[in-house]
């Protein structure tokens, strides 16, 4: 818990009103049960009632700036005025959005304490003294528990908003998701129902008023008519058409069917502030109503009981469209944005695919093309060779081209595939190093391979690594310097990791056949041997160029 309580928000001008409606219906509704009584035999004390009343009313105003002091005053107050229950009821909510236990608990207690004796004295009742302590302290538990989640509310909200407006910064967060618009079945079904709610609701008044008051028939019929068009903008202005509705119902039943729609449709907003204010409204101009038929007898008590229980109903059913609607507007943007991530996580991996694949392609065909250019150009420049040496030559360049064509087919046959394979791909490993330098001898290169590793056998993928890092250190040399004696080592364990040396000399001279340059080989070495976990160096002296990569051994 904070040792500062979260500062309140500042109240809206409705926020004022619709506490000030909320704080004199609870005081109505408590004053009734004494007013007969002192009306009849204390007129002093209805006096004296009334101006506690609205003292603590004046009070009630200040309960942010002192709040302990004002709850204290008006909760005694309490003890001879019943008009001052609803300013009580307001104050230890307040007091209790604080969060303070050592100030909530003494003051709920004597608010317990207090209404109980108020309550138990009353004349007008004869209900026990342990009634009244259990209804009291049940109100009193509600109130407190309700101030606690007002309080958290005001301290949770900031960050909740923030966050929010970081997600969707162009949205409202507290704006209520918009309703779908509605199909011609929508709104024929919604009219049938609203039709079939007035007849009901007007059925018990219809026949007295056509009998006994023509003048109420007519308004009666008038503003239900006109509560029928005005529902119409309910979604357009829901507040303001909701409470132009409940207040035609003081007077009109055939006006209950629109009344209850619009007041479902405020529901779906699941907005507390418009949605309370609107539904004890609807409570009081249903009990009026009810109350004011000629047409039954039953008490006051039962039809607010009665209009409560149904506008719970509707305020509940709206409660569930709204959060409805939310949940599949929630599903259906989560599934928009799924397939966006699966689009996006398709297309990365396709990407990632083809440059594995451009690699591939670059290590293998740099490789056999540069064979077939540096003897090409042999051939183009050396007319002295005998026919046996040309032979041999022609031979290795129709096998390095044959070779080279097979690799280019099995690469671009993967790039075709949907879903390529990694079986389909050339994959050589450590073992076929031997053969690489075998082939780059038999071109008139003069290779050394030194082969150091100890230890265990050299894993598939690292072995991979350094066949191509080997492959591509050979076409390099073969291609800036030809004919020159070309070192490679490969050294390490499974303790240290495979380090990898490739020196050549630099080539002496300039030569009139040069393979164009790429500048993609040691690039690519680079991109390899960084995926792999490990490092790339390459080193240029006077005399030599050296390139030496350290990879490390997987675990």
């Amino acid at each position: 818990m904070p040792l500062e309580p979260p500062a309140p928000r500042a109240l809206t001008p409705w926020g004022h009103v619709w506490r000030l409606v909320l704080v004199l219906l609870v005081s109505g509704l408590t004053w009734s049960t004494f007013l007969p009584w002192q009306w009849d035999h204390a007129r002093w004390w209805l006096v004296l009632d009334v101006v506690l009343g609205l003292v603590s009313l004046v009070l009630v105003h200040r309960r942010r700036e002192h709040p302990v002091p004002v709850a204290t005053a008006v909760v005694l107050m309490g003890l001879v005025s019943a008009s001052s229950a609803g300013p009580g009821l307001l104050a230890l909510v307040s007091l209790a959005t604080r969060r303070r236990w050592r100030e909530v608990l003494p003051v709920a207690l004597l608010s317990l304490v207090v209404n109980t004796v108020r309550d138990t004295l009353n004349p007008g009742t004869d209900d026990t003294w342990a009634t009244t302590a259990a209804l009291t302290l049940l109100a009193t538990v509600v109130t407190v528990v309700v101030g606690l989640a007002l309080g958290s509310r005001h301290d949770l909200w900031p960050a909740l908003r923030g966050r929010l407006a970081a997600v969707t910064p162009t949205t409202e967060p507290d704006e209520p998701s918009s309703a779908p618009p509605l199909t011609r079945w929508g709104h024929a079904w919604r009219l049938v129902v609203v039709l079939a709610i007035s007849g009901i609701a007007w059925a018990t008044y219809a026949e007295w008023q056509w009998r006994n008051d023509p003048w109420w028939l007519t308004l009666d019929v008038a503003l239900g008519l006109t509560a029928l068009v005005l529902m119409q903008w309910r979604r357009r202005r829901p507040l303001m058409v909701a409470v132009v509705i409940t207040l035609f119902g003081v007077v009109s039943a055939s006006s209950g069917g629109p009344a209850t729609l619009v007041l479902v449709s405020l529901a779906t907003r699941r907005r507390w502030r418009e949605i309370v204010p609107v539904g004890l409204l609807s409570v009081v101009a249903g009990a009026v109503l009810a109350t004011l038929n000629p047409a039954t007898d039953e008490s006051w008590w039962f039809n607010t009981i009665a209009t409560l229980v149904i506008v719970g109903l509707t305020v509940g059913w709206g409660l569930y469209i709204g959060s409805r609607r939310e949940l599949l507007a929630t599903l259906r943007t989560q599934l928009a944005t799924a397939e966006r991530e699966q689009t996006m996580r398709v297309a990365q991996a396709r990407t990632a695919e083809r440059s594995r694949i451009a690699r591939e392609m670059h290590d293998v065909l740099a490789h056999r093309i540069s064979m077939v250019a540096m003897h090409a150009g042999a051939l183009s420049y050396r007319t002295d060779l005998p026919a046996e040496e040309v032979r041999r030559t022609t031979t290795l360049i129709q096998q390095s081209a044959h070779e080279a064509l097979v690799d280019l087919r099995e690469v671009l046959g993967v790039l075709r595939e949907d879903e390529p394979s990694a079986d389909e791909r050339p994959q050589p490993t450590m073992e076929d190093i031997p053969t690489l330098v075998e082939e780059a001898r038999s071109t008139g290169s003069h290779v050394d391979f030194d082969n150091r590793l100890v230890g265990a056998e050299l894993p598939v993928g690292l072995g991979r690594t350094t066949y191509r890092i080997v492959q591509e250190a050979l076409t390099n040399a073969r291609k800036h310097a030809p004919h020159t004696r070309v070192d490679v080592r490969v050294a390490g364990g499974p303790d240290e990791g495979v380090v990898i040396t490739v020196t050549n000399p630099l080539q002496v001279g300039t030569r009139t056949l040069r393979t164009p340059p790429s500048g993609l080989g040691l690039i690519g070495l680079s991109e390899r041997a960084s995926l792999a976990g490990g490092t790339l160096d390459c080193r240029r002296t006077d005399r030599e160029f050296t390139v030496e990569a350290t990879l490390p051994w997987p675990a």
